[in-house]
């Protein structure tokens, strides 16, 4: 299955959010992985119980959701966050209404949110090495190379095909492209 970086997404918007309760060296993410940081709306708690008290949740409530593409403001649609990590940083605390500071940016806090958040610091922090999710899917399943296109690596020629005929036929109209190479 080709990765979005939906993993990637809930560790950069956890440290966002939690900028000024952990620094990046005392962060949860060192211990615990991102998908228990930031938990799906749908699957980790309506599915578990129809009417789950949000309040009896830590502030601040930050959740990802399998919601559909067409949904997302277009500002989402139209960012590759990979490209330009910095400014994306900054529109993601933006967007969550906790902007960096003058001051943050001067003393490197996206700088270093960036570098705790990188592919490589994730994938090789121990919890994501080697546990394993309630799902019994370890978690370093949600950590590859990180590049885009790189999922034409897992499958095979004809399977590729397959699947970018699939694609083409799905978006086909919609506008949206999906690309296979950097």
């Amino acid at each position: 299955m080709p990765k979005s970086g939906t993993t990637w997404l809930k560790a950069l918007t956890f440290s966002v959010v939690n900028r000024n309760i952990y620094s990046p060296k005392q962060s949860p993410l060192l211990a615990t992985p991102p998908h228990e940081l930031v938990r799906f709306f749908e699957i980790d708690l309506y599915s578990k119980n129809q009417l789950p008290d949000l309040k009896q949740l830590p502030s601040p409530r930050i959740f990802s959701s399998h919601s559909h593409y067409g949904t997302l403001p277009q500002s989402i649609r139209d960012s590759d966050l990979k490209e330009d990590i910095i400014s994306n940083l900054k529109k993601i605390a933006e967007f969550l209404g906790i902007p960096f500071t003058d001051e943050e940016e001067k003393e490197g806090v996206i700088e270093e949110i960036s570098r705790l958040c990188s592919l490589d610091s994730l994938r090789n922090l121990e919890v994501n090495k080697n546990s394993v999710r309630p799902s019994g899917l370890p978690n370093s399943s949600f950590f590859r190379k990180g590049e885009v296109g790189d999922w034409v690596n897992h499958l095979s020629p004809s399977m590729a095909e397959n699947y970018l005929k699939i694609v083409e036929e799905k978006l086909s109209g919609s506008g949206l492209t999906f690309r296979t190479s950097q």
